[in-house]
């Protein structure tokens, strides 16, 4: 008996991690900023598959701000400097990577987003159309 209910409690800790389930357009979004590929066997560039990531976007005016959350083939585990902070500007139709950083991410809204790194909390925001990181 003590043995089932061992099994019952640890039983939704094991091998339940969430994975995101990608819509069409944002999988297109993921391959049009270069972050991710959908076939392995065409991989030229050794990137990540695309589910193999959890990606958060952001939008903030013309740039998008990219959160790697973490690897599920490394355990969701970013690591002690944090997951991978990527920010890019829109120009016409393409996108250009400006900035990488690794941090974690806090908070968003649409006039700022929030992420930690070692030295303390940065909130990015946009003042005069211009991408600007301010220490809190």
């Amino acid at each position: 008996m003590k043995k089932l209910l061992l099994i019952l409690l640890c039983l939704p800790m094991i091998g339940l991690g969430q994975n995101k389930n990608y819509t069409n357009e944002e999988i297109s979004l993921l391959l049009k900023l270069n972050l991710c590929i959908t076939d392995s066997n065409n991989n030229p560039d050794n990137l990540t598959i695309c589910y193999d990531d959890d990606y958060s976007i952001y939008s903030l005016k013309d740039y998008l701000v990219v959160f790697v959350e973490g690897r599920k083939n490394y355990g969701e585990w970013c690591g002690s400097i944090g997951c991978s902070i990527i920010i890019f500007k829109e120009n016409e139709s393409n996108y250009e990577e400006i900035f990488w950083n690794n941090g974690w991410y806090i908070e968003s809204n649409p006039q700022y987003i929030l992420y930690k790194q070692r030295g303390g909390i940065i909130k990015i925001t946009i003042i005069n159309n211009q991408i600007r990181f301010i220490e809190e």
